[in-house]
């Protein structure tokens, strides 16, 4: 087990915490109280949190656009863009067959392209998407249960995914084309086994040597892996639900995790929905990729 450091640098008692995305730019933290509807942000240089959207509706990823704006994926397939503390545009306002569904995560590609996932519901199952550079979405893969994280390798050569089926817990791998931006060849990357592994596989992001770190829900602990799926390090924490998490400070050697269970504590942990930074000797995480979708009517 490495040498580590957690400091709870926010302690909300969040029912779900999702979504976090660091902002280069801003120097913040995003993250998203899931069930609440609220947009959230944190300033780890002063330790302000600040509410940033709170109208209901659950958000469950979130890219940074090339301009600084945020892209918020919510439920019913609806798409808008946040800036400056209003919701700006929309790029997609909903759509019928998403009706029972929300998005689950999303991740830009290099080349500005996002792919974000649906968790199942009555009439389909999880489902992997790309929305192209004009605000289309367009199917990958519909085979899942729970889709979580996801992320690129340092080479841009792979793309990972976990899915959190209560049968069969997965992370996969699949080959990223930079030339169409398209994913291909999917295989198993590890399949969670019960002494490995405790709980399901969520939050998903890979560090600059290309080694996954996975967030264990219902575990109590943070996973890293090699590029070959083989357990190399095990970080315990103090709450049982550990949600998503990504790489964060000025150099990208802060892990933030976002929490869940917030709202019975004395069952899921004392700290259960905040959010822990996590420092580790040697590691450092990548700057994440900027989504480049065309908004309608922007200049």
């Amino acid at each position: 087990m490495s040498m580590h450091k957690i400091e709870w640098v926010a302690d909300l008692p969040i029912p779900v915490g999702t979504a976090p995305l660091w902002h280069a730019a801003e120097q913040r933290l995003y993250w998203s109280d899931f069930e609440g509807g609220i947009l959230y942000s944190l300033d780890p240089a002063t330790g302000e949190v600040e509410k940033c959207l709170e109208d209901g509706r659950p958000i469950g990823g979130i890219t940074v656009q090339a301009d600084g704006s945020l892209l918020l994926f919510r439920d019913q397939a609806n798409i808008v863009v946040w800036q400056d503390g209003r919701i700006v545009s929309t790029v997609i306002q909903g759509i019928a067959d998403f009706r029972k569904t929300e998005f689950t995560g999303a991740v830009a590609a290099p080349c500005g392209r996002v792919f974000c996932a649906t968790r199942s519901d009555m009439n389909h199952p999880g489902r992997l998407f790309c929305l192209d550079l004009n605000g289309r979405l367009n199917l990958v893969a519909d085979v899942f249960a729970i889709p979580a994280g996801m992320g690129f390798s340092p080479d841009n050569r792979f793309f990972y995914f976990n899915d959190a089926h209560s049968t069969r817990l997965m992370t996969w791998r699949l080959e990223y084309d930079p030339s169409d931006g398209s994913l291909t060849n999917r295989v198993p990357f590890r399949e969670s086994g019960a002494l490995d592994d405790p709980g399901a596989p969520m939050g998903l992001t890979v560090d600059a040597t290309g080694h996954l770190w996975i967030a264990r829900w219902g575990g109590s602990a943070l996973m890293r892996y090699d590029a070959d799926g083989a357990l190399v390090d095990k970080i315990p924490l103090p709450v049982k639900k550990p949600q998503c998490l990504c790489f964060g400070g000025p150099q990208l050697d802060s892990l933030f995790v976002t929490t869940s269970g917030g709202h019975r504590r004395q069952i899921e942990g004392l700290r259960a929905g905040g959010i822990a930074c996590i420092t580790i000797p040697g590691v450092q995480g990548m700057a994440v990729n900027a989504s480049r979708i065309r908004i309608a009517g922007a200049a």
